[in-house]
């Protein structure tokens, strides 16, 4: 019985489950709220976009002249430009 890597064992399997863009999203989403440094809280990433949650529109207003610099930290760290905006959502109550 000869060993397989895991690699060869799963195949596609991440390709057509989408697991490698998840795993990326995730970091880059990991990444920009290490460098946001508790200004905001990145939930998502897609397209070239991070989706940041506040509580209220004075947050916005507050952190809204700091976006390019954040913009410009992530993408240092992440060592490509791969952000391009940062939407904001409110937080629900529910």
């Amino acid at each position: 019985m000869s060993l397989k890597s895991v690699k060869d064992e799963l195949g596609s399997f991440h390709t057509r489950h989408k697991i490698s863009r998840q795993l990326h999203a995730a970091s880059i989403v990991a990444i920009a709220n290490e460098v946001a440094e508790g200004r905001l809280t990145i939930k998502s990433f897609r397209e070239g976009r991070l989706i940041a949650v506040i509580k209220t529109p004075v947050e916005r207003y507050l952190i809204e002249s700091q976006v390019p610099e954040i913009i410009a930290a992530i993408n240092t760290r992440l060592g490509e430009p791969l952000i391009k905006t940062i939407k904001f959502r409110f937080e629900s109550y529910e």
